[in-house]
């Protein structure tokens, strides 16, 4: 009995030191910014708390020192003077429509700063932002027609300087006008609002005029009334930080609310989205309480307005790299997506993919969408510079990604919290590898429609393209927009119902093909038919119509 002892003893002990000898990334390694993490094998996330912070109760870190700023005038208002590869998957939207013919700045190192941005007003009119080849202009193309017909219709120019990160933010209400924010490389990074009526007018104002360095920004609007504006950006003054402005009286003026963020220790390329109740989140990358070497995502929130700013809690635990977040945010729910970059690669050699976090009914706490990511399933391919676009900041998301290298712009979207549809190809021409795409939506009549703008390659050419080019369906997702046909439920599960007015003479035929043009059934009825679509793989379907006095295309979601 003694002797059994002394060996469960000895085998106790040994687990012991096991269990305590720390590793790398382990919760028990000697590093002051951990934070206890638990990491499951099957997963690139590790099972950990949501934590909050203190924004100032850690140790600094450094970055390089910025250089002296130059002295210059402001950015001004511009005066307007003139007007395949076989493997890659079949575009699946209509002809791409060209917004502008010419070339295009590049971003100073591939995907490190959006160099396009897309908006519309409610009723539709549609606005794209570039900057011009030289980089001291940046202008704003127009639609009036829904995106069939483009033209110049304002612009900024700061001469001898180089323009970049535009943000469009369309406000409506109070006072209705097109905000361009947009970083100069004047004091190493100044950040200007050019604010533009809608009919006439502008005018130009300083946002954050200073010698500190500034690299990325994002902007967005509220839903008050009136509306506030918030611009979010990284900057560096010996460090990495995350700042924010706001605006209460229509870009006048911008107040800040004082340190924000301090020294996330990794570039933390911040986005803003307004949500719930007119609440405010600001996702960023850091590395202070990260558990593994790269960094996690954090988010900051406002319940006021911006007025004043919760300390930040950490999304999530990823045990790989992450990085490139965009944020997305619904005003009807609580609902919230931080889609990003996941290096794949050290955990089952797939690269890079495109995943996401999401809230389910309570905006401080996110969980993981899975290892799947968006895409359904692990990839070989890379997935790069996401975008995401709610509609009015209340419809479900629009989401657009680049494969690069390669030619192929995706596109997806998400009914409820998780419910992301098959990603689908959507442009007719070859896209330029190093600038992020701009999802975004647009009105047409009481539909509404997915959008992508995209660069082509060179950078040369700027285009547009929309769901309703050829199949689209409208935000509510409960039927087809057009009136031949209709497809209950849509998104279908087990089957789906499709219903048609009783032709003259004859019965109507359905064809349903899956995304790679392969037919996958055909339906004849004299006023509907129901598909069996239990047994075929989740995505998106397309279906023609044809019957005795007319015609029609459409899709049909498949979710299992």
């Amino acid at each position: 009995m003694a002797k059994k002892i002394v060996i469960l003893t000895l085998g106790l002990m040994l687990s012991i030191a096991l269990a305590v000898t720390p590793e790398r990334n382990g919760s028990g390694a000697d590093r002051p910014d951990d934070i206890p993490a638990f990491s499951n094998p099957r997963s690139s996330e590790s099972a950990m708390p949501t934590r909050m912070v203190n924004e100032l109760d850690v140790p600094p870190g450094t970055v390089e020192t910025p250089a002296a700023p130059a002295q210059g005038e402001p950015p001004q208002v511009l005066e307007m003077s003139d007007q395949g590869n076989p493997a890659e998957p079949r575009p699946l939207w209509g002809q791409d429509i060209q917004v502008y013919s010419g070339s295009l700045r590049s971003p100073s190192s591939p995907g490190s700063e959006r160099m396009i941005a897309y908006d519309q007003t409610s009723t539709g009119t549609l606005f794209a932002a570039f900057v011009a080849p030289n980089g001291d202009t940046m202008r704003i193309y127009r639609s009036t027609d829904h995106g069939s017909t483009w033209s110049n219709w304002n612009g900024v120019v700061h001469s001898g300087n180089v323009l970049s990160s535009p943000e469009l933010v369309v406000a409506e209400g109070d006072s209705s006008f097109v905000f361009l924010f947009l970083r100069t490389s004047a004091n190493n990074g100044d950040i200007y609002c050019a604010r533009f009526g809608l009919t006439s007018g502008s005018a130009i104002f300083p946002v954050k005029a200073d010698a500190d360095t500034v690299v990325n920004l994002a902007a967005c609007r509220d839903n008050g009334n009136p509306y506030y504006l918030y611009v979010t950006y990284e900057y560096r003054n010996g460090q990495y930080n995350v700042g924010l402005f706001r605006s209460t009286d229509y870009g006048k003026n911008w107040v800040s609310p004082g340190t924000f963020v301090v020294d996330t220790r990794v570039p933390p390329k911040p986005d803003v989205a307004v949500g719930y109740n007119n609440r405010v989140h600001v996702s960023f990358l850091d590395r202070r309480m990260s558990s593994v070497d790269s960094a996690a995502f954090r988010i900051k929130r406002s319940t006021d307005r911006g007025g004043s700013w919760e300390q930040s809690r950490q999304v999530g635990g990823p045990t790989v790299r992450v990085f490139d977040g965009v944020l997305g945010a619904l005003s009807g729910s609580q609902t919230l997506w931080l889609v990003h970059v996941r290096d794949m690669d050290p955990f089952n050699g797939k690269g890079l993919g495109i995943f996401y976090y999401y809230t389910m009914g309570n905006d401080t706490v996110f969980s993981y969408g899975g290892d799947a990511g968006i895409g359904h399933l692990d990839t070989d391919n890379d997935e790069q510079m996401p975008s995401i676009a709610t509609l009015h900041n209340g419809g479900a998301p629009t989401v657009a990604y680049a494969i690069v290298p390669s030619e192929s712009l995706m596109f997806t979207w998400c009914s409820g919290d998780t419910n992301w549809t098959m990603p689908i190809r959507v442009n007719d021409y070859r896209h330029t590898g190093n600038f992020a795409p701009a999802a975004g939506w647009k009105t047409s009549g009481s539909n509404n429609y997915s959008t992508v703008l995209y660069a082509g390659v060179g950078p040369l050419n700027l285009w547009f393209d929309s769901w309703d080019n050829t199949t689209g369906i409208a935000e509510g997702r409960t039927g087809l927009s057009r009136s031949l046909v209709r497809v209950s439920p849509n998104p279908a599960q087990r089957s789906a119902h499709l219903s048609w007015a009783k032709p003259v003479s004859g019965s109507a035929e359905l064809v349903i093909r899956d995304i790679t043009g392969r037919e996958v059934s055909r339906l004849r009825g004299a006023t509907g038919a129901v598909w069996n679509c239990a047994q075929v793989p989740a995505g998106v379907y397309l279906f023609r119509f044809e019957a005795e006095g007319g015609s029609e295309t459409g899709t049909i979601v498949v979710t299992h």
